[in-house]
């Protein structure tokens, strides 16, 4: 003879298998809601600026070395951002107009070889941030800068388990400011336009 489980017995079952499936759904929400910490690729991420000569640009290159990471928690509609700058790498297209940049009158990129930025991701919609406010140190000097942030899209990377998020950002700031003010007699602006296109790697899947 086979025994059936009674009224009360189904009831505890169903009951147990309903807090398990509760406890399992929170658990999953829970890794879902984990923040997720990028590393920046620096093979694929260049920080570009502009000086403008009366209104219009007149100097316009980009550093092709940076590396960094994020951090975005979308639940909480938070994050951080670091990026580091080898002011060596910096290219305006020609080795005379590079060295002298990088010379004494400019970065001094010897005395001074990194630059680096540190900000708080914000201002989220649809759970992705929409600008960074952080500090940028250059030339020995830290300042406040704010950027505004274009285009945040992330995905799973092709081929990997890994998501790979993808970002433009842009923002101005003084360059006599951080004691690099060279050309101001010969009419060029103290203002400089930074644009920094970034792609970043989830360190975990």
């Amino acid at each position: 003879m086979t025994l059936q489980p009674g009224p009360t017995a189904l009831h505890r079952s169903r009951a147990w298998f309903g807090c398990v499936a509760v406890l399992v759904a929170t658990a999953s929400d829970a890794v879902d809601a984990a923040p997720v910490t990028y590393e920046i690729d620096a093979r694929r991420s260049q920080p570009s600026f502009e000086v403008m000569h009366k209104g219009a640009p007149r100097w316009k290159g980009q550093f092709q070395f940076a590396r960094g990471t994020m951090t975005i928690d979308r639940e909480a509609q938070w994050g951080r951002v670091a990026l580091d700058i080898d002011m060596s790498s910096v290219d305006f297209g020609g080795s005379v107009m590079n060295n002298f940049v990088k010379g004494p009158l400019m970065f001094e990129a010897q005395r001074f070889p990194m630059a680096r930025f540190e900000g708080q991701l914000s201002e989220a919609v649809d759970g992705m941030p929409t600008q960074v406010e952080g500090l940028l140190t250059l030339h020995g000097v830290t300042k406040p800068l704010k950027l505004k942030l274009h285009q945040v899209r992330c995905a799973p990377e092709e081929g990997s388990r890994r998501e790979r998020c993808v970002a433009n950002a842009s923002g101005q700031f003084l360059r006599d400011e951080f004691g690099v003010d060279f050309g101001r007699a010969l009419g060029l602006e103290m203002a400089v336009t930074l644009k920094i296109h970034a792609e970043a790697l989830a360190t975990q899947p």
